[in-house]
């Protein structure tokens, strides 16, 4: 908790991408930080910033709808772009694969 609480506080012009990623699986700051989110993940899908390739990716996926709330344009970009690979990227772990499997089918729907 330590972390996320240093992430909130911390301006964005000195954030992290781990600082990034801790707000973002929080769902904390959505307001401030979505459009940086969705530029990254456009960017790097497959990044690994702590614990596995394409962790930004599906965070931001499964905190779409408040992501939709407070920045709309955000959501949307993030809806768009491909995710093809994270079946096969998230083959190693059936709880991450079951969970993209779920999102992805809740954004295109």
């Amino acid at each position: 908790m330590e972390r996320v609480e240093e992430a909130w506080f911390l301006p964005i012009r000195f954030m992290t991408c781990e600082h990034f990623r801790l707000l973002v699986s929080q769902q904390m700051g959505l307001e401030w930080i979505a459009e940086a989110v969705a530029e990254f993940v456009d960017l790097y899908p497959r990044a690994k910033i702590t614990n596995y390739e394409g962790e930004v990716s599906i965070l931001a996926l499964v905190a779409i709808d408040e992501i939709q709330k407070v920045n709309p344009k955000a959501a949307s970009r993030l809806r768009s772009l491909d995710y093809s690979w994270m079946h096969d990227e998230f083959a190693w772990d059936e709880e991450l694969q079951r969970q993209s499997v779920e999102v992805l089918k809740k954004i295109r729907n």
